[in-house]
């Protein structure tokens, strides 16, 4: 039977030992059960991998005009298989985070787990990067495996979009991207910098200001008066 059917018994099962035990005044089996009970628990994120959907967060204001970089973005991130490290490269306020959420959102039909936000502007290290990751993913790192080893394991089989935010200040943690890449193949990387990561996986795409019509490009409205010339 699939585990998801056997989580619950099994939990009821060890709950019992550990009250037969105490009861029986063997106390020494107790923190052996208990642990056993606690290692299956903290495998309970398996409970969540198979149907979880992630999704980029909803924004207050309405996308407006980056047509071009929007359908190069997407092209990029739905449909080439050779890129999967993507950094949307520009200064900052200029629009990267907004053009990476909007490029995710519109592209999520093509990631069977959708797409999620990791968001480092916050994170001080580059060794904080794997628990934000987790938060991100809602994933529980815990047990005795390597919290590394436990995220890519995770992610394995993923068929999901990531997208690190403000990753300039923590270059010095890009070998997780790598490794992320290497264990999961289904998974895409979407980052915002303001520094190219400088890995062999990487694509870049600089991000410009956007661009504004001249006053002389723009036709007047139906009514308006147009000066003689």
């Amino acid at each position: 039977p699939p585990r998801s059917t056997l989580f619950p018994y099994t939990t009821l099962f060890r709950s019992d030992q550990i009250a037969a035990a105490a009861t029986r005044g063997q106390a020494q089996d107790v923190p052996f059960i208990a642990r056993r009970l606690i290692d299956e628990l903290s495998d309970a994120n398996w409970l969540k991998t198979s149907k979880q959907t992630h999704r980029p967060p909803a924004q207050a204001t309405p996308f407006i005009g980056r047509e071009k970089e929007l359908a190069e973005i997407q092209a990029l991130i739905a449909d080439d298989p050779a890129c999967r490290l993507l950094t949307l490269i520009g200064p900052g306020g200029i629009g990267k985070t907004r053009l990476a959420i909007e490029a995710a959102t519109q592209s999520g039909d093509a990631f069977q787990e959708g797409a999620s936000l990791i968001a480092l502007a916050s994170v001080g290290t580059a060794d904080l990067i794997l628990p934000a990751l987790a938060e991100a993913l809602d994933f529980n790192l815990s047990g005795t495996a390597a919290p590394k080893d436990q995220l890519l394991s995770y992610l394995r089989d993923k068929n999901l979009l990531l997208i690190f935010d403000n990753f300039e200040h923590v270059l010095a943690g890009v070998e997780l991207l790598s490794d992320i890449l290497r264990a999961a193949p289904d998974v895409k990387i979407v980052v915002t910098s303001r520094e190219r990561l400088n890995v062999q996986e990487e694509w870049a795409y600089e991000v410009a200001g956007m661009a504004f019509p001249r006053a002389d490009d723009v036709p007047p409205d139906d009514g308006a008066l147009v000066p003689e010339k």
